[in-house]
């Protein structure tokens, strides 16, 4: 199961039981099962829909190996089983030391995903498959121009073929290319790609996007109609009866207390600063100087889940964040 398979799987009836972890209120009983680990905030497109606010990308220097290094002590020393770590930005490739920190890690035993835009990456393939056992990456499609996704895509289906690299084309969907989904997994499905993922707007409302949800649903019903070579995921997994709701009502769904993500993901920015959640930048502790073990369960995170639990969410991300629960 890959990563996004394994984050729509807390939208199934089997993962809704996932939930049952809030019953520790805000402890959480097991230890992180992924690190999102912010290499940098730099990136190097500037895509309109991009949901980071641009006043990150100068706020912290780039996590250096020496840090990572530290970082990666404090992990294996505070949990009794490896995490995932996904690396993740900005865009984590043009870190000076990104090369490094791939193989340091690898050597250390742990799972690997990033998300990079692709932007590059077919000049860094065989240093990539050099330095790694494994990889699953999330290649994001920000723009009707995929030819550079396209040449890294070849540069690694050698890689792609001896198992070592998993390549996720995942697909946010935007004003832009709203109607042209089909031509878009066409274009994927015959490529060395191993999954292509189209992405709903985490955006509240529809009108803030410019999507039109009957457009989009015509289109959606339209691909899972369709025998592709490759999966085709919906991320997250909306039913495609409520496609309209989720873009129309900025309320939809009314079920604002389900989110379980703090419970399993810990996240940690190129300072060191641990965050409550990716776009909350609540800091509970820092991954260079404190403990993890400690601040998985400090005071701060037990009571950043328990707001969770008993008020539901109420940052305005939150409501179209693709990691929560929908039904």
């Amino acid at each position: 199961m890959n990563l996004k398979e394994q984050q729509n799987f807390i939208n199934t009836r089997l993962g809704s039981l996932l939930g049952a972890v809030r019953l520790f209120g805000g402890y959480s009983p097991v230890p992180p099962l992924a690190v999102f680990m912010f290499l940098t905030y730099r990136c190097n497109p500037s895509c309109p829909f991009c949901f980071q606010s641009r006043d990150r990308r100068h706020k912290f220097p780039d996590l250096g190996i020496e840090d990572l290094k530290l970082i990666e002590e404090n992990i294996n020393r505070s949990f009794w089983r490896k995490p995932r770590i996904h690396l993740f930005g900005g865009e984590p490739t043009i870190n000076s030391d990104f090369l490094e920190i791939l193989g340091f890690l690898t050597e250390k035993g742990y799972r690997l995903s990033m998300t990079t835009n692709g932007v590059g990456l077919c000049d860094m393939a065989e240093d990539i498959a050099a330095v790694v056992k494994r990889i699953e990456i999330n290649m994001s499609l920000n723009r009707m121009d995929f030819s550079e996704q396209l040449s890294a895509l070849e540069s690694f289906s050698e890689s792609i073929r001896q198992g070592k690299t998993y390549i996720n084309i995942a697909c946010p969907i935007n004003r832009d290319n709203q109607g042209k989904l089909v031509e878009i997994v066409e274009a994927f499905s015959n490529s060395p790609a191993s999954c292509i993922t189209l992405q709903h707007s985490i955006f509240r409302k529809g009108s803030d996007t410019g999507i039109d949800p009957s457009l989009l649903k015509q289109q959606i019903v339209e691909l899972k109609s369709k025998d592709y070579e490759k999966p085709v995921l919906f991320f997250p997994d909306i039913r495609d009866v409520d496609i309209e709701d989720y873009y129309r009502d900025p309320e939809f769904p009314v079920d604002h207390d389900k989110c379980v993500l703090p419970w399993f993901v810990l996240f940690i920015q190129p300072n060191g600063d641990v965050i409550v959640c990716e776009e909350i930048e609540t800091v509970v502790g820092n991954a260079r100087k404190n403990k993890l073990s400690g601040t998985w369960n400090s005071r701060k995170m037990r009571a950043f889940r328990n707001s969770i639990r008993k008020n539901g969410v109420s940052h305005p991300v939150c409501f179209r964040c693709c990691h929560r629960q929908y039904y």
